[in-house]
């Protein structure tokens, strides 16, 4: 059995939920995040994904949700710059 198919088995076990199978690349497109900044969130875990090979990942919608909420709370706070330009150190 490969690690993909027992990582499954252990996060199914966990409760979460269906993975949703996506391109890394429309990942990126969708969450509007880097190459760099995708790759330090899968190493972290903080997205929670298997690799299945082919560039195709599986984010579970729990790991999803939760940094969706961790960037509208980051945005609402003022920690990210929501108008696209670069802020200045202070």
């Amino acid at each position: 059995m490969n690690q993909a198919a027992i990582e499954f088995q252990a996060n199914s076990k966990e409760g979460l939920g269906q993975p949703v199978i996506l391109n890394q690349s429309d990942v990126r497109k969708q969450f509007r995040i880097s190459r760099s900044r995708q790759w330090q969130l899968r190493k972290s875990g903080k997205l929670g994904y298997l690799d299945f090979g082919n560039g195709r990942v599986a984010y579970f919608p729990e790991h999803i949700e939760e940094y969706l909420k961790r960037c509208e709370h980051k945005a609402a706070s003022g920690a990210i710059n929501t108008k696209g330009k670069k802020e200045e150190p202070r």
